[in-house]
């Protein structure tokens, strides 16, 4: 007797909105040339539908084509599950195959290495007298390169970084979770619903973004109105505008507006205002050390000691230089600094 299994769940999720077919109803004779008429007519004027059409059936006129479009607009919008359970339990299931084929192999191997059984070169490949062996050792040749390309994708999968709160926030707003209105969503419902696994998610193309540009994308900085539209995008240079843009009722839609920033122009603002503060810890260091009399050495060391610290912080942590490169601009400057103090001295 098979095992009854119980449900998996209270309720069957079902998809809802079925869209009817073709050919639920067959057009008459009469009405074919017709029917091609009207056809043509409506393709040549898409799209025929408004702002309104679309806040009230997302999911009609919207749906994936807009979706896979706004995503495509932005590299860190895409993303994606790593399925990491699943990737471990289908891993230790190839691990497990291998090893039963190497125990077999094994087996064959004491088998022909026996006293009683006649004499077996087993030192040859060539002149194998178990038929079975080369066809497991072909087999396991398989199943090894599936285990090793498995295991190098899924190394490289999971050395992607986690996708950063705000880019999970523009996905969320977008797909419109947060509505209760299954009709005001774009995308349905069950399977928009990957986006809440938070820590089983990935960026497909992650950007490399520094602490301080962090902190500027979250400062009133880049919210002003008139700076605002230097640091995004126009929307001329984002594809598919028309088909992407927010869609807005009264500041409540189905998509919130995006912001697209201009990276390049943020990244240029970020590294203008360290390179500033950068210049302007070696400025001021030298003036406090020409301040400082010239009776008191360990005053000027501790405040040579003080600048040091704080550069290699500003360093390794408001830029995207690895701890080895910003060890390497701190020992720059500490060797100016040094070489100013002994001239001073």
């Amino acid at each position: 007797m098979s095992p009854i299994l119980g449900p998996l769940s209270s309720h069957t999720p079902q998809i809802p909105r079925p869209l009817p077919s073709p050919t639920d109803s067959e057009p008459s004779a009469e009405g074919t040339a017709s029917d091609s008429t009207q056809s043509s007519i409506s393709l040549s004027i898409y799209p025929d539908y408004g702002d309104e059409d679309i806040r009230k059936a997302p999911w009609k006129y919207s749906g994936y084509r807009v979706f896979s479009k706004w995503l495509a607009s932005d590299q860190s919008f895409l993303i994606t599950r790593r399925f990491g359970a699943l990737q471990a339990r289908v891993l230790l299931s190839l691990q497990d195959e291998i090893v039963k084929l190497e125990e077999e192999l094994e087996s064959m191997d004491q088998a022909y290495s026996r006293k009683a059984v006649p004499d077996v070169d087993n030192g040859s490949f060539r002149i194998d007298p178990c038929e079975a062996r080369p066809a497991l050792i072909t087999t396991l040749g398989d199943k090894l390169r599936a285990y090793n390309g498995f295991i190098n994708e899924y190394s490289q999968l999971m050395a992607r970084p986690v996708p950063r709160p705000d880019d999970i926030s523009n996905v969320r707003n977008w797909l419109g979770t947060d509505d209760p209105d299954p009709e005001k969503h774009p995308i349905n419902e069950i399977e928009a619903a990957y986006i809440p696994h938070t820590k089983d998610l990935v960026t497909v193309l992650p950007k490399e973004i520094s602490w301080f540009r962090k902190v500027l994308e979250r400062s009133l900085l880049l919210r002003i109105p008139g700076l605002r539209l230097l640091f995004e995008r126009k929307d001329d240079d984002i594809e598919d505008y028309d088909d992407i843009r927010p869609i807005r009722d009264n500041q409540q839609g189905f998509i919130r507006a995006t912001r697209w920033q201009n990276d390049k122009r943020v990244d240029r603002l970020s590294e203008g205002v360290i390179a500033v503060v950068g210049l302007a810890m070696l400025i001021a260091l030298l003036w406090v050390l020409d301040k400082i009399d010239h009776g008191l050495p360990n005053v000027k060391l501790g405040a040579i000691t003080v600048f040091i610290v704080v550069f290699f912080v500003l360093v390794a942590v408001a830029t995207t230089a690895r701890v080895f490169d910003a060890l390497a601009a701190t020992a720059a400057y500490a060797a100016v600094l040094m070489v100013f103090l002994q001239l001073s001295g």
